[in-house]
C-alpha cells in the first residue's frame, strides 16, 4: 500500500504517523511516497518502488478537510480564580483507496472525531506553543457575575434565616 506524504492539511504529521502505525500493526506493507513539497522542504525520502501492475498495489489518499482547537470554557476554583481551561480538538478527514493498475477507486470514506481535555493554567503557555494554525485564544475570564451571584444568594438565605428565628416568638 502506498501513502502520498505529506498529507494535505496535516500540519504536524500526526494523522500520517497514526495511519502508518495502524496499517503496519495490521500486517500491511506500507510505502510512503514523498511528494514534491516534501522534497522541497529537505525532508527525507523513502525509496519509491516501481508499480507492480497487479491489483495488490493500491494507494491510500488522505486529506485533512478541517482541523481545529478551541478553549471551550474556563474551569474555576473556589472562591476566585481560574484552575485551568477545557480544550476541544476536532478533525475531519477524507480517505480513498485507489487501485494503481486500473486507477479505480475501491473505497472512499470520510470521518470526523473530537476530543476534550483540560489544560491547567500553569501549562497554558506550553500548550499554546504548538502549531500556529491550531493556536486558539483563551476564553475571557469575566468573573464578576460568577462571584456576585453566590454572594447574593448567601445574603438572601442568611436574611431569611434571621427573619425566621426572629419571628418565632
Amino acid at each position: 500500500m502506498r501513502i502520498a506524504t505529506p498529507v494535505p492539511g496535516d500540519t504536524l504529521g500526526f494523522l500520517e504517523q497514526r495511519v502508518v502505525e495502524q496499517l503496519r500493526r495490521g500486517g500491511a506493507e506500507v510505502r510512503l511516497m514523498p511528494s514534491r513539497a516534501r522534497a522541497d522542504l529537505g525532508m527525507g525520502e523513502e525509496e519509491i518502488a516501481a508499480p507492480r501492475g497487479d491489483s495488490t498495489d493500491v494507494q491510500l489518499n488522505l486529506v485533512v478537510r478541517s482541523a481545529g482547537v478551541s478553549y471551550v470554557r474556563a474551569l474555576r476554583k473556589f472562591p476566585v480564580g481560574i484552575r485551568g481551561y477545557q480544550r476541544l480538538a476536532s478533525m475531519r478527514v477524507g480517505a480513498s483507496l485507489v487501485d494503481l493498475s486500473t486507477r479505480q477507486v475501491l473505497w472512499a470514506k470520510s470521518a470526523s472525531a473530537s476530543s476534550m481535555d483540560e489544560v491547567r493554567r500553569g501549562d497554558l503557555s506550553y500548550a499554546q506553543s504548538g502549531s500556529g494554525a491550531l493556536n486558539p485564544g483563551i476564553p475571557r475570564s469575566g468573573g464578576g457575575p460568577r462571584l456576585l451571584e453566590p454572594l447574593i444568594v448567601i445574603g438572601v438565605v442568611t436574611g431569611l434565616v434571621v427573619l425566621f428565628y426572629s419571628n418565632r416568638n
